[in-house]
């Protein structure tokens, strides 16, 4: 009988600890990394405007996934669809640009039911451009358990975005600093 109430103890603890922890979860995650590029913005954008080799310097590439390439080469409504064991399936497209300036990308998780935006910002600086990659996600129209436990999972993997961020954006620095630079 003594265990018993252990284990209801503990399974209610477990319980209410769960509770607070969606109570306190941010409805909302922001990731921002920040490098500096020896090119033009022109060089960057060019890159960063297409899907074509954003397997380079991407730090989500995995060669076990399957990409597949829809709409335009470059710009607005350019997708990259994946399909992973790991991954899942999902698609990043391409919604926003300002030449040389900025690109906006959605992306579409299956299965999640949050709100995914990415952003390369560039601006001129001494010496090149300063390159900046935001992730923002929000769960503020996700109902039920899925929303509850995208939320929580966004909590802890801020950090892991952040790094992957910094090794994308070290790659995109390699990949365009490796090319001629643009007229």
């Amino acid at each position: 009988m003594k265990a018993l109430k252990i284990v209801v103890l503990a399974t209610g603890i477990a319980v209410l600890g769960m509770l607070a922890l969606l109570i306190a979860a941010p409805t909302a995650n922001h990731v921002e990394s920040t490098i500096i590029i020896n090119a033009s913005a022109a060089s960057i954008f060019k890159e960063a405007n297409s899907f074509k080799s954003f397997h380079a310097w991407s730090p989500l590439s995995d060669p076990s996934i399957k990409y597949s390439f829809t709409g335009p080469a470059t710009g607005v409504g350019a997708r990259m669809s994946w399909d992973g064991p790991k991954a899942g399936r999902g698609y990043r497209e391409i919604t926003e640009t300002d030449e040389n300036e900025r690109i906006k990308y959605m992306i579409t998780f299956e299965g999640l039911a949050g709100r995914y935006v990415s952003e390369i910002r560039l601006e001129p600086v001494d010496g090149g451009t300063k390159v900046t990659w935001t992730y923002d996600s929000d769960y503020s129209q996700a109902a039920g358990m899925s929303g509850s436990v995208e939320k929580i999972a966004e909590m802890f993997a801020g950090p892991a975005l952040k790094d992957g961020y910094d090794t994308g954006l070290k790659a995109l620095k390699q990949v365009v600093e490796s090319k001629p630079e643009l007229d």
